[in-house]
């Protein structure tokens, strides 16, 4: 189930004023390029309506800066399954939003949230006896 175009200029209406005067982006602070991005966009939650819920959520929603000429923007760092990918992992724990993030993704999706910590905890286990 996607929401309506309608339901979604409602919705970006609504975040753009709640966020009025804090239009900068979360991962490092840029006030160009911006975009709606969600926190939780791949959710592991089963049923549509939570999916759907998820999308439409202003809590689940931030602005994080598009690909710029200076270089790849925040929200293709979280968005582009750099939970993937070790080597892009470390982009993805620089920005300044990650701690916030994840502490969102825990409220939304505790599923997702322990599959990341999961990856996280092997990535260090992995480092860790690689050295």
């Amino acid at each position: 189930m996607n929401p309506t175009k309608a339901q979604i200029e409602a919705r970006n209406k609504a975040f753009d004023e709640l966020h009025e005067d804090e239009r900068w982006c979360r991962g490092c602070g840029r006030t160009d390029h911006l975009s709606r991005a969600h926190i939780v966009r791949y959710s592991s939650i089963p049923y549509e309506g939570a999916k759907l819920a998820l999308q439409m959520d202003l809590g689940n929603m931030a602005y994080l800066c598009l690909n710029h000429p200076e270089g790849k923007g925040c929200h293709s760092i979280w968005d582009d399954n750099s939970w993937e990918i070790e080597k892009e992992f470390w982009e993805i724990h620089n920005l300044k939003c990650f701690v916030e993030f994840m502490q969102i993704i825990k409220e939304k999706d505790p599923a997702l949230y322990k599959k990341r910590i999961d990856q996280i905890n092997y990535w260090i286990n992995h480092y860790e006896n690689s050295h």
